[in-house]
């Protein structure tokens, strides 16, 4: 469950009092391109929590502090691209983490500003860590206390912690399911749970049923995986 917002400084100038952005959590996936020696670096990721003044994000490689780069966030209204530095770089917390950077924004243009502040926005109301976007692949379905039987649907949104699914039979909530979601690279398989099913007399009769399905444990290697596969369909 989301936290409160908590409240970060951001320097203006040195003869200006700083100024202060509530810092939300939010995940959502995130491209970096930096530059360092000479030589283009780039990558994909997760953020962890975003403000108006920066952001703390998971990378699949760590960035020298001081390191300048441009960073691109996939929302569900559109793409944020920002300019950045590395203020600092962590170390992995266990196998479902990248490397944790706390990075602040540079020279923001003002559109890429306020396309930052309407994503914020809704969040001071309603906080919330998990966005989902939208995404429409086929998908493969199992549940894992029935071995064999396989069903074919597709996908309606998906985010670090789960995704809506489309099935042809209702599974009910607790049912525990593999997914595999077809990549470039191979299939995705993942465990999750079914949280809820669409009731019966809410949907038309002879379509694919809505289900949400949280993921039970993804390493950090599943979580670029999905936020590469979020990606590319953008």
């Amino acid at each position: 469950m989301s936290k409160g917002p908590e409240r970060r400084e951001h320097p203006r100038g040195p003869a200006e009092r700083p100024l202060q952005y509530s810092r939300y959590l939010v995940r959502l996936p995130v491209v970096f391109r930096a530059t360092a020696a000479g030589a283009d670096r780039a990558g994909v990721g997760w953020t962890c929590d975003l403000s108006e003044s920066g952001m703390r994000v998971e990378l699949d490689e760590r960035l020298r502090p001081e390191s300048r780069l441009t960073l691109r966030l996939y929302t569900d209204r559109g793409q944020i691209e920002v300019p950045a530095r590395v203020i600092w770089a962590g170390r992995p917390g266990g196998l479902e983490s990248g490397i944790p950077h706390g990075v602040g924004f540079t020279e923001l243009p003002p559109e890429e500003r306020q396309r930052l502040h309407d994503l914020l926005l809704p969040l001071s109301m309603v906080p919330h860590a998990d966005i989902r976007l939208p995404l429409q692949l086929p998908i493969t379905c199992q549940r894992k206390d029935r071995a064999g039987e396989l069903l074919q649907g597709q996908t309606g949104n998906l985010s670090r912690a789960g995704m809506l699914v489309y099935l042809p039979h209702a599974l009910a909530p607790g049912t525990v399911v593999v997914l595999s979601l077809p990549t470039a690279k191979g299939a995705i398989r993942v465990d999750g749970t079914v949280t809820w099913v669409e009731p019966p007399g809410e949907r038309p009769p002879d379509q694919l049923i809505p289900h949400g399905v949280r993921f039970n444990f993804l390493r950090w290697s599943e979580s670029l995986l999905l936020g590469l596969l979020l990606v590319e369909a953008r």
